[in-house]
């Protein structure tokens, strides 16, 4: 990065105009300083069906936010800011490396923070090859110079919209003036890309989505949103209404927040989008509202690898251990000791690991999209709930098949360690 440059050396780039100079390593609100931090580089599979298609979106998760919502599901990285810092040339090789791998776009999380270093990287990226959509996956807290800066490099803007009520605004994410910020930041994307393109496979190429997660005790402010995206954007605008709100971080310190999303709530602001003449909307199932779709954050795709010269110089290596708290919304601790990279696994698996269940902790309730996973069971004890909820005694020579689209969940309830080996299989391997 050049020292002094503008709007870094008296940050602008957000709406919050702390004027901190970041050109020298200041931070002001989001805590972000020079370089870009990255907490994960990955495939998703989970975004509208015109972003992720069938073969995922290449998704770049930076540390850092220029908003504190009391419900955020990455505070991991929004606020506690894990991650690593990269140089611009190494985020421009890691959006190379994602069109490598065969993904329907970049994609861009939570990036209004790093916007100029992105801008540069971008630039650099074009220039040896890059030619996938770029997507720009906002909180919509932005400011129209910092939006400016992005134009021609951006192809499909995707937005939230969260609140219409400032108040409330102010309360659950600390954003001023949240509603007029985010309008004109959304007229300023839809100057940008003012036409929605679509292949002929249905993949958004470029365009405007904007999503709106519905919050609980919240569905009128719900309504005020989509009267604005009518009235102002039109009724051919195309909306995401998330249903997948689920209380987490500091969620309980609102009682609003404490609980999910009732049936009753949801329907509502869907019935409200038919009735009032929106035509492209894309709903979710109730079942989306669990942590289960929460990113685990460890710093994989951000270090640059060169597996061939490993293997030829280094044969014999450790085990990779990765330690999560909570895994799948469960309790304590789990390890995963990875033996191989996924890069390693040539697209026939995501992951395939020792998987080390501490005392009394769990693996959580979850589904499984898109992916096999067989457990082999190698040390200690623990209990498989399957599918149906029905509870199993597991023990070292058991092996657990989780098939695509069922649900489970693993407890260790005693005082010893549980091991098992764990291969994620992607669907489309088998």
């Amino acid at each position: 990065m050049e020292q002094g440059q503008s709007p870094l050396s008296h940050c602008t780039v957000c709406p919050r105009h702390c004027c901190v100079d970041r050109s020298d390593n200041q931070t002001g609100f989001c805590h972000a300083s020079l370089l870009p931090k990255i907490a994960l580089v990955s495939t998703h599979f989970w975004e509208e069906p015109p972003i992720s298609g069938t073969k995922g979106s290449g998704t770049v998760f930076f540390s850092y936010c220029n908003l504190r919502c009391l419900f955020c599901q990455n505070y991991e990285i929004s606020e506690n800011g894990f991650g690593k810092e990269v140089t611009i040339e190494r985020l421009a090789e890691i959006f190379l490396e994602q069109q490598a791998k065969g993904l329907h776009n970049i994609n861009l999380v939570s990036p209004t923070h790093f916007i100029p270093q992105i801008a540069m990287a971008l630039r650099l990226a074009k220039n040896n090859g890059l030619n996938i959509p770029v997507v720009y996956n906002t909180n919509g807290y932005e400011s129209l110079g910092g939006l400016r800066l992005l134009e021609g490099l951006i192809d499909i803007y995707l937005p939230d919209f969260k609140y219409w009520d400032d108040r409330i605004a102010k309360e659950y994410s600390s954003a001023e003036n949240y509603s007029k910020i985010v309008t004109q930041a959304i007229l300023e994307m839809r100057r940008q890309v003012p036409y929605d393109i679509f292949d002929k496979n249905g993949l958004m190429q470029k365009g405007l989505l904007v999503r709106h997660l519905v919050l609980p005790s919240n569905y009128r402010d719900s309504f005020k949103i989509l009267d604005w995206i009518k009235n102002v954007l039109g009724c051919d605008t195309y909306v995401s209404l998330l249903n997948q709100y689920t209380p987490m971080h500091r969620a309980d310190e609102i009682k609003a927040l404490s609980r999910k999303l009732t049936t009753f709530e949801y329907d509502k602001v869907t019935e409200y989008f038919l009735n009032i003449g929106l035509k492209n909307g894309f709903m979710q199932k109730k079942s989306a509202a669990t942590s289960d779709y929460t990113p685990i954050f460890n710093l994989e795709g951000v270090e640059k690898k060169t597996l061939k010269n490993e293997r030829r110089t280094n044969m014999v290596r450790k085990e990779r251990v990765v330690t999560v708290e909570g895994l799948r919304d469960g309790k304590g601790s789990v390890e995963i000791h990875h033996f191989l990279e996924k890069e390693e696994l040539m697209g026939h698996a995501t992951m395939y690991a020792r998987v080390i269940i501490k005392p009394h902790s769990s693996i959580g309730w979850h589904q499984h999209v898109g992916n096999t996973e067989p457990y082999a069971i190698i040390k200690g004890e623990g209990t498989f709930i399957d599918n149906d909820g029905s509870k199993t005694t597991v023990r070292p020579g058991d092996v657990c098949l989780i098939e695509v689209g069922q649900w489970h969940s693993i407890e260790n309830n005693t005082d010893e360690d549980m091991e098992m080996i764990a291969l994620i299989i992607n669907e489309e391997a088998k």
